[in-house]
């Protein structure tokens, strides 16, 4: 590993942001579509994700080689990719998403054997299959799912044990 070590507890303050959000999400969620506490709800537990995205993204900028880090963003973006395209945001969610994949494509470069690194490739793939679909881009949506399916076969094949392997394969 090149440069500093990471100290203990760098991700432990966005993972708490976080979990917060979650909960508010959860919160807003289990109010009626459009009520003023499921919109104000939403929106903060955004605001929550986001801050914590911007935390993980200055600790990589000191730690640019941090697997755990890259790996918390490539969740952050999924996750504020969903927000996005749940809200209409289709091109916020596009970028969300691609940068997901760039993410993922980062740590399985890495990590070429390992499964997890590459399933995580593939469904990025997928949510951007779904994003462009949604968006009126047929073509580009193919082109993901494609590449989604050709990398997780061999992986169905090769973990037939994996659930969530075979399902991102079929």
């Amino acid at each position: 590993r090149s440069g500093p070590a990471r100290p203990q507890g760098v991700r432990d303050h966005p993972e708490a942001v976080l979990k917060l959000g979650n909960a508010l999400e959860a919160l807003a969620d289990d109010q009626p579509a459009e009520s003023p506490a499921r919109v104000s709800g939403t929106a903060r537990a955004r605001e929550l994700y986001v801050r914590a995205q911007d935390a993980q993204v200055a600790a990589l900028e000191r730690w640019p080689d941090d697997a755990g880090l890259l790996d918390d963003l490539c969740y952050s973006a999924a996750r504020l990719g969903g927000m996005d395209l749940r809200d209409g945001r289709l091109a916020q969610g596009a970028s969300a998403y691609e940068r997901r994949l760039e993410l993922a494509q980062r740590l399985r470069d890495r990590e070429p054997d390992n499964p997890m690194r590459r399933h995580n490739v593939n469904n990025a793939h997928s949510l951007l299959a779904k994003v462009h679909l949604e968006a009126g881009r047929p073509d580009a949506a193919l082109t993901h799912a494609r590449l989604a399916a050709a990398g997780a076969e061999p992986l169905a094949h090769e973990h037939p044990g994996r659930t969530q392997f075979m399902m991102e394969f079929v």
